[in-house]
């Protein structure tokens, strides 16, 4: 094993042991309070670990954050999750809207279907 494996094996023991349960637990208070929390760490070059714990009410600053953290640092898997939500739950972006995402998403189909005539 060479010094720099070593080097990261002991960052990866140290975030595990120290680290991880660490942020579980004010991840786990936060959800208490109702909070929101994204906390990503890289221990190794592309290795960590990423907690996240989304209030109900989290704005969508919150998600965005959250959804850039968990693509890993693709930008392709971070564009197809901001426009997968944009479609969703709408969005006031000049550059979706240049993609032909509609800035308010329609109405699900089972609301349409029980709609009064």
């Amino acid at each position: 094993m060479s010094n720099e494996e070593s080097k990261g094996s002991d960052a990866q023991r140290y975030f595990l042991e120290h680290i991880a349960p660490a942020l579980a637990q004010i991840a786990k208070d936060c959800e208490a309070k109702g909070m929101s929390i994204v906390a990503l760490v890289e221990y190794e070059p592309t290795k960590g670990g990423l907690t996240a714990v989304g209030a109900p009410n989290r704005s969508s600053s919150f998600d965005l954050v959250m959804t850039a953290a968990r693509s890993g640092g693709s930008v392709d898997g971070l564009m197809f999750a901001v426009m997968e939500r944009a479609r969703k739950h709408g969005h006031n972006s000049l550059i979706l809207q240049q993609l032909g995402i509609p800035a308010i998403p329609a109405a699900p189909a089972a609301a349409a279907e029980g709609a009064v005539h």
